[in-house]
């Protein structure tokens, strides 16, 4: 979380590149945490250790394989995609971002942490109508508010 707040921090100051970038480490990490939890629940032969191998698997592999394997939904697929090609294209040619596109990775970074909290089983929910604003995110939380006021 403490990596959600400086990205936003980073954005808010003008450091709209820098913030991408807190909000795509965020994204990452999680898809190598959700990868790993699909390698490790898998109950078949197979070698786990090759698959969990981040020399030879990319988080380019894993967004295909979990969308192979309807982890992910084709949308989600694309925009993750596209978040990671930006990302690539801001370390090795050296682009900026803008404010708008580093909100929208730290918002998408921020729904698949909060989706991991709340949701673990569809940690990828409400990603295939992202909107690149911050309402969705209170409307989350007045959901899970009056939910657990009701216990």
């Amino acid at each position: 979380m403490v990596l959600l707040f400086e990205g936003y921090t980073l954005s808010y100051k003008g450091g709209y590149t820098a913030g991408y970038l807190f909000g795509w480490m965020i994204i990452e990490t999680f898809i190598s945490k959700i990868w790993k939890d699909y390698v490790e629940s898998n109950k078949t032969k197979i070698d786990k250790k090759n698959l969990l191998d981040t020399n030879r698997w990319t988080t380019s592999h894993y967004i295909e394989i979990l969308s192979l394997t309807n982890k992910m939904e084709e949308q989600v697929r694309e925009l993750i995609h596209n978040l990671r090609k930006k990302r690539n294209k801001i370390v090795h040619e050296k682009i900026t971002v803008d404010e708008k596109e580093a909100l929208k990775c730290l918002n998408i970074a921020r729904t698949i942490l909060w989706n991991r909290i709340f949701n673990p089983k569809f940690p990828f929910k409400h990603l295939n109508n992202y909107k690149a604003n911050m309402t969705d995110i209170e409307e989350i939380i007045n959901k899970y508010l009056q939910k657990n006021s009701n216990k």
